[in-house]
Order: structure tokens, then C-alpha cells, then sequence
């Protein structure tokens, strides 16, 4: 037969009472919850910081992609600069163009990355964790818009220089 208790003691008085408990009682086991829950957290934290780091390197390696992706395409977006001042389009129609753009694939990229992030998370949770997972939409939204913004600065510094060419010389092949 077993039987379990519990009792609640101010930190202070947990060695005291564990002394006590074992002197009196040598045959009982005594558990302390608060050393089972620090182990618990610290090892929650670090695989917190891992996942952490995995996701700063991911977002690093595709902010690199994209901004090889769009050097890439620099003459690409050249000839389109040229063509669309040739046809009367100003340096301010160019700036909303590019930064739609930007913004439109920083937001598929963000909308992508937390859908995975979120069935890669719920997967871990139930299955490593066998607790229940609870989507939180903040966390998400934040990450969209930070990989938005941070897709259309790393495509404006990749296009660096793009709109001050003259059409003329651009469409000749002078750079």
C-alpha cells in the first residue's frame, strides 16, 4: 500500500523539514516539487533558446537568400526602372511599385513561415510534450510584419543605386 501527501512550506523551511521528516520517518520518501520544477524550467529555457537560435539562423539564412535573389534580378529591375521612365513613370511610382513588391513577398514569406512554425510547433508540443498546443495569433502577426519589413530593407539595400540610372543608358547597356 502507498499513500502520498502533500503539504506546502515556505522555502526557508524545506531543509528543516526534509531533516525532520527523514530522522522520524526513515522509511518515507519526500519529494521536493520545487527542485522537480526548476529542473522542469531549466531545461524548458534551454530548449527555448535553442528553438530561439534555429529560428534567427533561418531568418538570417533567407534574408540572404533574398538579397542574392534580388542582386540577382538587379538587371532585370534596371531594364524595368528603364522602360517604366521611358513611359512616364516617376522615381516616387517606382518607390510604391518596388516597395509593394517587397512587402507582398516579406508577407508570403512571413504568412509561410509561421504556418510551419505553428504545425512544427503543435507536433512537438503534443507529441514530445504530450500537452495540448494553443495557436496564439500576436506572436504570428509580429513575425509577419517584422519579416516583411525586413524583406523590403534587405530588397531596397540590394537595390541600392536602381533608380538613379538614366533609362538612356540602362537600355544601351552602360552601367
Amino acid at each position: 500500500t502507498a499513500y502520498f501527501g502533500a503539504i506546502r512550506v515556505k522555502p526557508g523551511g524545506i531543509g528543516a523539514l526534509q531533516k525532520r521528516m527523514f530522522d522520524s520517518y526513515p522509511t518515507v520518501t519526500v519529494v521536493n516539487a520545487a527542485d522537480i520544477l526548476d529542473i522542469v524550467q531549466g531545461v524548458m529555457d534551454k530548449t527555448s533558446q535553442a528553438i530561439s537560435f534555429v529560428a534567427g539562423f533561418a531568418i538570417a539564412g533567407g534574408l540572404i537568400v533574398l538579397a542574392s535573389s534580388v542582386a540577382g534580378t538587379r538587371s532585370r529591375r534596371m531594364r524595368e526602372v528603364a522602360i517604366f521612365r521611358t513611359v512616364g513613370a516617376t522615381k516616387a511610382t517606382l518607390v510604391r511599385i518596388f516597395t509593394v513588391e517587397f512587402v507582398a513577398i516579406g508577407i508570403a514569406a512571413g504568412l509561410l513561415g509561421s504556418i510551419l512554425a505553428t504545425v512544427l510547433s503543435s507536433v512537438l508540443v503534443a507529441q514530445l510534450l504530450e500537452a495540448s498546443y494553443h495557436f496564439r495569433w500576436v506572436p504570428a502577426l509580429v513575425a509577419t510584419g517584422i519579416t516583411a519589413f525586413l524583406t523590403s530593407l534587405a530588397g531596397w539595400i540590394a537595390s541600392y543605386g536602381v533608380l538613379r540610372k538614366k533609362p538612356l543608358e540602362i537600355l544601351r547597356g552602360i552601367e
